[in-house]
C-alpha cells in the first residue's frame, strides 16, 4: 500500500472533530445487563440476537460519537430502539399475524416503521397492549426521544450541521454540553431496550428476587442489578410492569 494522501487525510477531517465520552467505560459495563438478559423463549425469531443486536447499537454510538461522527452516533441510538422494538413486534403480535410479519422481515419485504410497529402492538400485542395500559408514561417519554433524536438524524438546525458545529470559528467553544446531551440521550436508549427486552419475558426483573433466583438455578437469564434498574429504568417504572397480566401469570408458576 502507498503511503497516505495527505489531502484525503486533512479533508475527512476537516470538519470531524474528535471528543472523549468520560463515563464510556461505566456504559460499557451497564450495558452487560442486557447482553446476558439472554431469554429461554424458543420463537422462530432469534430475541437474543436482536438483544445482542441492539446492545451493540449502544456500543457503536458511543464510538461513533468520541470518533466525531456525532449524527451517525444518534443514528445508532435510535436504531437500537427500533431493533428492540422490532423484536417485540415479531414475538408479541397475534400468531396469525406473526408468521406474515416474520416471513416479510427475513425476506427484507415491504415492512412496517417503528411507530407503525408501536400502534400495532398498542392495538393488538398480547404484553405490549397490557404495558400500555399499566406504564403509559413510560411510553409517552419513549415516543419524545424518538422525536428528538430525529432531529439529529434528519439535520434539523445548524447545530446538527457538521459545517457548522466545527466551524472554525466554534474550535474553541465547550463541549461539555454537547457532551452531556449525547450521555443523556444515550442512557435514555439504553432504559428503552431494556424495558423493551422485558416485553420479550419478565425474568431480568423476576430473578431479581433471590427466591426466585433459587428456584430458577437453570436460567440463562442474569437479572438486571439493582442499581442498573434504578439509573436507567427506575422503581416507579418496575413496580407498574409487575402489575402486568403476564407478570403474574409467570409467577404462578415459580
Amino acid at each position: 500500500m502507498g503511503a497516505p494522501n495527505r489531502f484525503v487525510e486533512w479533508r475527512k477531517q476537516e470538519n470531524v472533530r474528535p471528543l472523549m465520552l468520560p463515563n464510556k467505560e461505566k456504559f460499557y459495563l451497564d450495558l452487560q445487563n442486557i447482553e446476558y438478559s439472554f431469554s429461554g423463549r424458543m420463537d422462530e425469531v432469534s430475541i437474543n440476537t436482536f438483544i445482542m443486536e441492539a446492545a451493540q447499537l449502544l456500543v457503536n454510538a458511543m464510538e461513533l460519537f468520541e470518533m466525531g461522527y456525532f449524527d451517525c452516533a444518534y443514528y445508532a441510538l435510535r436504531t437500537s430502539v427500533d431493533v428492540s422494538t422490532t423484536m417485540v413486534f415479531l414475538v408479541d403480535m397475534p400468531e396469525a399475524e406473526q408468521n406474515k410479519w416474520v416471513d416479510k422481515w427475513k425476506n427484507t419485504e415491504d415492512f412496517p416503521m417503528q411507530h407503525q410497529m408501536v400502534k400495532s402492538l398498542f392495538q393488538s400485542g398480547y404484553v405490549l397492549s397490557d404495558m400500555k395500559n399499566n406504564m403509559s408514561e413510560f411510553f409517552d417519554d419513549a415516543k419524545e426521544l424518538s422525536q428528538r433524536l430525529n432531529k439529529y438524524v434528519h439535520k434539523q438546525g445548524f447545530q446538527h450541521f457538521y459545517v457548522s458545529r466545527n466551524h472554525a470559528i466554534n474550535q474553541n467553544k465547550s463541549q461539555e454540553n454537547f457532551i452531556n446531551n449525547f450521555e443523556f440521550y444515550l442512557k435514555k436508549c439504553i432504559g428503552v431496550v431494556a424495558v423493551m427486552r422485558l416485553a420479550a419475558d419478565p425474568f431480568p426483573i423476576l430473578l431479581m428476587d433471590k427466591e426466585i433466583l433459587y428456584r430458577c438455578f437453570e436460567s440463562i437469564t442474569e437479572p438486571y442489578s439493582q442499581d442498573f434498574v434504578d439509573e436507567y429504568i427506575g422503581v416507579e417504572t418496575i413496580e407498574k410492569y409487575k402489575k402486568l397480566i403476564s407478570i403474574k401469570e409467570h409467577t404462578k408458576h415459580l
